[in-house]
C-alpha cells in the first residue's frame, strides 16, 4: 500500500518542478507548445504545462557594442568623425 503512493508523490513532486520555471534578468525564454510558437517567457517566476510545452530558444537581451572605424561626414562645411555603432 505504501509503494503506489510514494510513485504517486514522486510523480507529482516531477510534474510540479518541470511546470516551473525561473527566467533570469535579461534573458526571454521562447515557449513551443507541440512544436509552434506559444509565448515568451519574461525574467522572473513563470509556468507551463509539462509534457506539452518546452523551451526552444534562450535569447540574451543586454545590450551588445560593436567598435567600428571612423565615418567621416560632412556638415555646414564642417568635417567631423563619427562613430557608427549598431
Amino acid at each position: 500500500m505504501l509503494v503506489p503512493i510514494i510513485i504517486v508523490a514522486a510523480l507529482v513532486v516531477f510534474v510540479v518542478i518541470s511546470a516551473v520555471h525561473v527566467v533570469p534578468q535579461a534573458r526571454r525564454y521562447n515557449v513551443e507548445r507541440f512544436g509552434r510558437y506559444q509565448t515568451t517567457l519574461q525574467p522572473g517566476l513563470n509556468f507551463i504545462i509539462p509534457l506539452a510545452d518546452r523551451i526552444n530558444n534562450k535569447l540574451d537581451v543586454r545590450e551588445q557594442v560593436y567598435s567600428s572605424q571612423p565615418k567621416p561626414a560632412i556638415t555646414h562645411n564642417l568635417m567631423v568623425n563619427q562613430d557608427v555603432r549598431r
